[in-house]
This record gives C-alpha cells, structure tokens and sequence, in this order.
C-alpha cells in the first residue's frame, strides 16, 4: 500500500513496486485522475482520500486486510487514520505489517494509537540518510537506475526556466 501514491514519489514507487514482483500494489492518494492512471503503472486498486474520513477508513480496512508494506509519503492525520483503520482489521494478527515512513507532506506528527503497537507485529521504521545505511542506500540507487535503462519510469514533471524557479518552488504539486 502506498500513502501517497498520486505524488511524484507516489508514482515511481507504484512503478517499482511492481517491477521488484509486488502482487497486489494499493495506491492512496487525493487525485482521481491521478489514481486512475495509477492503475496503467502497476496499481491494482485504488483509494481516494477524502474529506469524509469515515469513507476512506471504511475501504483502507478492507484492502489493508493482507498487505505486508505500507509506504507512507504522507504522514500526519492521515496516516494515524489509516492505521486506526486497518490495524483493528488484519486477517492474522500475527501477520507482520511494516510501516515505512518516508515523507510528512500531510503533517510533521501523527497521532498513532498505542494500541496500535500492542494489536499486531507493527514495525514503523523510517527512510532517509539516517535510518538506511549508505551502501544499501547505493544498492537501491544502483537497482533504480538499472530498472530505469531497461524500461523508463513514468512520472510528471514541470519544466521551467531557472529565472522562474521561485515562483514555481512554493507551488504544492497537485496530489
């Protein structure tokens, strides 16, 4: 499951996912247009994050039922929502469910339940320079860029000239 998906990082990480052999690859994100193009890359479901919480909780329980990894771009409410919302509902609690914190674009804290810690095998680990090594830090790098020559990664971009580049650099992607 992939927290979101309809980001830049979101995407490539749809594309990769399916490239290293995942079965079931469940992108969540905002952008209806985004998630549908989503499926095209690799996705084999999607969830749209809305405002009414209780909609979203309600399908993130039911697709969250089996999965493995969940990558978290997003962090904040959200992410204590989903976690209220699938951990209560997995079909073993015993099953290990790792939950990769990657970025916070949706808030710097999130509000995780203790509960959460004691009701199955949660392990939260998190991404960047200190919480991965740099050799495996090369590694990755070294498998991405492999993936990329073989078959290039889909992904929206922007160009603009540098002169512009301030009056772009605050402008939120639209997720």
């Amino acid at each position: 499951m992939i927290l979101g998906a309809t980001g830049n990082a979101g995407m490539l990480a749809v594309q990769i996912a399916k490239r290293i052999g995942a079965t079931e690859i469940i992108a969540v994100g905002r952008n209806q247009d985004k998630l549908e193009a989503l499926l095209d890359l690799g996705a084999t479901a999607t969830i749209r994050l809305t405002d009414d919480v209780k909609a979203y909780q309600n399908q993130l329980a039911a697709a969250g039922r089996q999965v493995d990894v969940v990558l978290d771009y997003l962090w904040g409410d959200i992410t204590a929502n989903a976690m209220k919302a699938i951990i209560p509902n997995r079909t073993h609690d015993e099953q290990e469910l790792k939950w990769v914190e990657i970025g916070s674009i949706a808030g710097q804290t999130a509000p995780i339940p203790g509960a959460a810690f004691r009701a199955v095998k949660l392990q939260l680990i998190g991404s960047g320079q200190g919480s991965v090594g740099v050799k495996d830090l090369i590694q990755s790098f070294n498998e991405i860029i492999a993936a990329e020559v073989s078959q290039s990664f889909v992904f929206t971009v922007k160009t603009v000239g540098l002169s512009e580049i301030e009056k772009y650099w605050a402008i939120p992607s639209p997720e």
